[in-house]
């Protein structure tokens, strides 16, 4: 088991990623060094990133990981879970997707801009099944005519679950929506944000 640390603003990110001082500067970065079951993902809640193009994040192969968006205090402490950081595709044509097992609280995720599928939020893609809980957490989509939505799960063939609670979704059009793919999925406390656009259609099942 191990603590990482994740900070746009470190002074002089090196591995392992040990303190505020030399956090890395992307949650990406932690992922290519090897996260797994067992590790604590620390992300400061001033954290801002902007890759510029799509973003894959996929947890280990069974439930342990842990991403939290905390207020840094000290050398490597924090005064508890916060809200705040953010984590942006910043690109056309490009989205976001999950995979696995995460445990994800207080982050919000910005897919990119343009009015296709390609800038949805996928969460559990790519069927390799797993589950995933996001807390207090937000998810933006492009504020465009239409396209883009958030999915949960690649297939309901794929045993993939997920627990969204007290999120915030943020559409940019009301053509976009919610849609449910997959095994069981719990969304509790849900909210969306009045600055972008009211879906005529929130949540979708498909039948396959």
């Amino acid at each position: 088991m191990a603590d990482y640390f994740v900070d746009s603003a470190a002074s002089v990110s090196a591995d392992p990623y040990a303190t505020w001082a030399t956090a890395a500067t992307t949650l990406g970065a932690i992922q290519t060094k090897g996260w797994t079951n067992g590790d604590t993902v620390y992300v400061a809640n001033t954290h801002s990133e902007t890759s510029g193009a799509a973003l894959s994040y996929t947890g280990p192969s069974s439930q342990g990981l842990k991403i939290l968006c905390v207020t840094p205090n000290g050398i490597a402490g924090n005064s508890g879970v916060a809200t705040g950081a953010v984590i942006n595709v910043g690109a056309a044509n490009a989205g976001i997707i999950t995979q696995l097992f995460l445990y994800v609280y207080g982050i919000e995720f910005v897919s990119g801009t343009n009015n296709n599928g390609a800038c949805n939020i996928l969460i559990g893609g790519n069927s390799q099944g797993g589950h995933q809980v996001y807390d207090n957490c937000k998810f933006t989509l492009p504020t465009v005519s239409a396209g883009g939505l958030v999915q949960i799960g690649s297939s309901s063939f794929i045993p993939f679950t997920s627990l969204l609670k007290d999120c915030v979704f943020k559409f940019g059009a009301t053509a976009q929506k919610i849609t449910f793919n997959t095994f069981i999925n719990r969304i509790i406390n849900m909210s969306i944000n009045a600055a972008g656009s009211t879906p005529v259609i929130l949540f979708d099942c498909p039948v396959s």
